[in-house]
């Protein structure tokens, strides 16, 4: 295979959701749950239901914003950090001011029979107020890390694409790549995660497994992302040589003695030039468009 190294001046961006923002929303739309179902039924009159009512009449809306943070995580639109390339600054805004308006509007209308008029002023102006808070708490920021200098990508194609199970069943691999940070103290990443995509279905995941041929280069345990595999390495060369894996079957070894099937030779081919910056692979998706 021949393969020429080719520099790309290409400048991409993406970006994936920081699990600790995704907790701290959800916790945030529970705290303000509680203090907007607290502040409803105090105000309600002294009848039978009214903290079950304030439970349905607060849910609806808090639900709602639930489900659109959701939504927005399922379908990577960032909400901790901006992408630039996706300028979200402004639909960030105009989607929070639409739920807003949309939400307390039908919550309104929904559980007319319910809201008298100070519930009814008392849920605008929560609504505005968390809506408010949960803007400015997570408006996503335009991230650089100051640290960083420059930033790398590199990517290696494998001598193949396609790998066969003992229960013949086959899953595909695809461009791998790992990342290279050059920070300003004159010092660059001390290790690389080596990312390989591949498509199987879950379950078939259980059955195999990558390791790579040279030890010495080895840091740490790999690890499974959503649809790639991870492996740590120490350092980075040309070509990187990984084992494929299969769980013995005979069930009373399985795991204990795993049953080599094929070495993969993964050849860089291409580095990206990249702004510093915080950088994700989505997905596993190692050439980001």
């Amino acid at each position: 295979m021949n393969v020429v190294a080719n520099l790309s001046n290409e400048i991409t961006y993406h970006l994936n959701q920081g699990i600790s923002s995704v907790f701290q929303v959800y916790t945030y739309i529970l705290i303000g749950l509680f203090v907007s179902l607290l502040i409803s039924f105090f105000l309600q009159e002294k009848k039978n239901n009214r903290l079950i009512k304030s439970i349905i009449i607060n849910s609806f809306f808090f639900l709602t914003v639930f489900i659109l943070y959701q939504f927005a995580i399922e379908t990577n639109y960032n909400i901790s950090v901006f992408s630039r390339e996706r300028k979200e600054e402004f639909w960030m805004i105009i989607i929070f001011i639409g739920t807003f308006i949309v939400t307390t509007y039908s919550q309104l209308i929904i559980f007319k029979n319910w809201i008298t008029d100070k519930l009814k002023i008392q849920l605008i102006v929560t609504n505005f107020i968390f809506l408010t808070y949960l803007l400015i708490s997570f408006y996503p920021k335009n991230y650089v890390n100051k640290k960083n200098i420059d930033y790398e990508r590199i990517l290696f194609i494998p001598n193949k694409d396609q790998l066969n199970l003992f229960d013949k069943k086959k899953i595909y691999i695809d461009t791998a790549c790992t990342g290279k940070t050059y920070y300003r103290n004159n010092k660059t990443s001390n290790f690389f995660n080596f990312r390989i995509p591949l498509i199987s279905n879950k379950s078939d995941r259980r059955k195999f497994g990558f390791e790579i041929l040279d030890k010495k280069n080895q840091y740490g345990t790999s690890e499974d992302g959503s649809n790639c595999k991870v492996l740590p390495l120490r350092y980075i060369s040309d070509t990187i040589l990984v084992l494929f894996k299969q769980k013995n079957p005979d069930s009373n070894i399985g795991w204990k003695t795993p049953i080599i099937t094929d070495t993969i030779e993964f050849t860089k081919f291409k580095i990206e030039k990249i702004k510093p910056g915080y950088y994700g692979d989505t997905n596993c998706d190692c050439i980001q468009h």
